[in-house]
């Protein structure tokens, strides 16, 4: 029964994340369900041969445009190939709590890591740079810290502290480098 769970769960989590276009700085785009934490973003995108996972450091995007967009046509675009990963990364991301979960995905990745050495990690982003534009255009500047399926962490230059933004009030987060 946890089994069929598990893989329940594995299916429709990422139907059930927000959908957004991610338009990455070297002009490749996506769609999927997008997350983001620690620097990281994370990308369920559904093409016509299957689901696509993919991490893709702060450094490398330039917007998320929250549109509700999933699919996309073809296949994955060159700029774009080098980001994919195991579908264990996504739900590790998805379920960060899950000790089953990341005990997986040490076991996946230092398998992985025999046959593809790790590549070097990106510098943090400049903090502040950020722009966050809500549903009615109002736009707010600082860093963007969190983004889960239903809110949006930011914090705004002007402000010491956090603020979660309903995701369906939240138009377009854009990256600064």
């Amino acid at each position: 029964m946890k089994v069929m769970l598990c893989v329940l769960a594995f299916i429709l989590l990422p139907m059930m994340a927000k959908a957004d276009t991610l338009t990455l700085t070297n002009n490749s785009s996506l769609n999927g369900a997008v997350l983001y934490d620690a620097e990281l973003f994370y990308v369920a995108a559904d093409y016509r041969s299957g689901t696509i996972h993919y991490k893709i450091p702060r450094a490398a995007v330039a917007r998320d445009e929250i549109n509700g967009e999933k699919y996309n046509q073809g296949s994955p675009g060159p700029g774009i190939t080098a980001y994919v990963v195991d579908a264990i990364v996504w739900d590790v991301a998805m379920n960060p709590s899950s000790t089953r979960l990341k005990n997986q995905m040490t076991t996946t990745l230092a398998t992985s890591a025999k046959t593809n050495p790790p590549k070097p990690k990106p510098l943090p982003a400049s903090a502040g740079n950020d722009v966050l534009t809500l549903s009615n255009n109002s736009q707010h500047e600082g860093s963007l810290v969190k983004m889960t399926r239903s809110a949006v962490t930011f914090k705004d230059n002007n402000s010491v502290k956090e603020t979660s933004y309903d995701r369906k009030k939240v138009k377009l987060v854009t990256v600064g480098q």
